[in-house]
């Protein structure tokens, strides 16, 4: 048996998707199993990585497909997907011919997310499959129906991903378990600081984003906030890290600011090491399914500033969750933290992520595909 990893980017490639890539490998090495991974860009950067890379889609779909049939090797393979399209597609179209453990992890929603990319004011996840269908939705769901029928085991990321897919079409409960992204950070076994560094009274609150620069992250929102603030005379650092198609935008927004700075992407296993500068994270999207980085900044004991509309774990202290088109909500709580320092002392001195680490065990994705695959 090994595992066959078709995704849309993987590391140096940044992003929660990325970083869930990253992190199923890590489980297989870390299980003695063999692996290799196939997916697009042009820098691999593990010998066992086959990058696709060319300028027309349906070629570029071809080579993934060519590579996928070169590298199962038998029936008791396992192709772990990551997305319904660009790597679910191909794997897909070759399970038709071939036999293999078909798996998927859905750690998002592609559909909705290259919709609101091209939207002024995109809608929250619930609210864009709450509306009537378009003939490129109604193809959607059909691809969904299709891949729940052959696939051998569905993986999702939260019970919030998985209420907002059974929406599209339900799903087929026999074969799909929640792993939250929780789960996927006991198997980095890294250390979780257990103290809390306290601020000074007159402290500047240094706040930061690590991420991906796309519509609908909502980081104009939080820009356009933070830049009010600072036009009132509010004392903060603002620092965001990561790169899209937004970046010129933001730049721009940002050139005359002092305190607000447009930075370079981070590399997955850099982020915990950025974080520790900063005293809160932040996370405004319009939805956000599980946020890789909010994890790791509550490793790092930095409270975490997100919007209601997502699936980070409901156990989880140290988290304030704030409606992603409600701007006043979040310069109210801003300030809050800007004018207090004993309010962000008393959210650090909440967070309870390594209990919660402790509970939850290694029910991994691989682990938890084995057990679904055994039955």
């Amino acid at each position: 048996m090994r595992i066959v990893l078709a995704t849309g980017i993987y590391p140096p490639d940044t992003g929660g998707a990325a970083t869930a890539a990253l992190g199923i490998i890590q489980e297989a090495k870390q299980a003695g199993i063999s692996y290799d991974i196939v997916c697009y860009g042009r820098t691999a950067s593990d010998i066992h990585e086959v990058r696709i890379n060319h300028p027309l889609r349906a070629v570029r779909y071809f080579k993934f497909l060519w590579s996928l049939n070169s590298l199962v090797k038998s029936s008791e393979d396992i192709v772990m997907c990551t997305d319904i399209i660009s790597a679910g597609l191909p794997a897909l179209i070759l399970r038709f011919f071939r036999r293999f453990h078909l798996c998927i992890r859905f750690g998002g929603e592609k559909h909705w997310e290259n919709m609101a990319i091209k939207m002024n004011n995109p809608p929250t996840l619930s609210e864009f499959w709450g509306r009537g269908d378009t003939f490129v939705s109604m193809l959607y769901r059909y691809n969904y129906r299709l891949f729940f029928w052959l696939a051998d085991v569905v993986i999702v990321n939260s019970v919030f991903l998985k209420s907002a897919l059974n929406r599209i079409t339900p799903l087929p409960e026999s074969k799909t378990r929640v792993v939250e992204n929780i789960a996927q950070l006991t198997c980095l076994d890294e250390k979780i600081r257990s103290n809390a560094t306290l601020p000074d009274k007159d402290h500047r609150l240094k706040i930061v984003y690590v991420g991906r620069f796309l519509k609908w992250k909502n980081l104009e929102m939080l820009i356009d906030v933070l830049l009010e603030l600072e036009a009132n005379g509010a004392y903060f650092q603002f620092d965001v890290y990561g790169e899209g198609d937004q970046r010129m935008l933001y730049q721009d927004k940002v050139k005359a600011s002092g305190a607000i700075r447009i930075r370079e992407p981070v590399a997955p296993e850099d982020v915990r090491t950025i974080l520790k500068q900063y005293d809160v994270f932040v996370m405004p999207s319009v939805t956000e399914t599980y946020s890789f980085a909010a994890l790791e900044a509550l490793c790092e004991n930095i409270p975490v500033l997100i919007t209601s509309e997502g699936g980070l774990n409901t156990g989880l202290n140290g988290v304030v969750r704030i409606n992603p088109k409600n701007p006043e909500e979040w310069r109210s709580v801003l300030l809050g933290l800007m004018s207090s320092s004993s309010d962000l002392a008393m959210l650090k001195q909440e967070i309870n992520i390594g209990s919660i680490i402790k509970r939850e065990g290694r029910r991994t994705v691989l682990q938890t595909v084995m057990e679904v695959l055994k039955k």
